[in-house]
């Protein structure tokens, strides 16, 4: 990493990855998460994240997605999606409820196949 704070913006990619499933944006981490792993890896006070764009931020995704063991198959998440929806019609008939449903199968599907991290 070439600065503190591309450091802390990966890290926190990876906490958030590992426990939400998910790459949140940079606007959607809490303050208090931020400076959490900042003490915690005893970066400078006031570092903030630096967010990589383009086919940086696209290389760190891949190389988080690797250290947790995920696997990025938009086709396979999209079929295992669908398999839930239909499963769950029977007993909802909301579409919010069906896509939450879906949504929390899929997290929990990717988080079956991780090896851990």
């Amino acid at each position: 990493m070439d600065s503190d704070g591309h450091q802390l913006a990966l890290l926190l990619a990876l906490k958030s990855y590992q426990r939400r499933g998910r790459f949140p944006k940079p606007d959607e981490y809490p303050e208090m998460a931020v400076d959490f792993v900042r003490r915690a890896v005893e970066l400078p006070e006031g570092t903030k994240p630096l967010w990589a764009i383009g086919r940086t931020a696209e290389r760190q995704r891949t190389e988080v997605r690797r250290r947790v063991a995920a696997t990025y198959d938009q086709a396979g998440a999209r079929r295992f999606a669908e398999a839930s929806i239909r499963k769950e019609a029977t007993a909802k008939n909301r579409p919010a409820d069906l896509i939450n449903v879906a949504l929390e199968k899929v997290v929990e599907a990717g988080a079956i196949s991780r090896s851990g991290g």
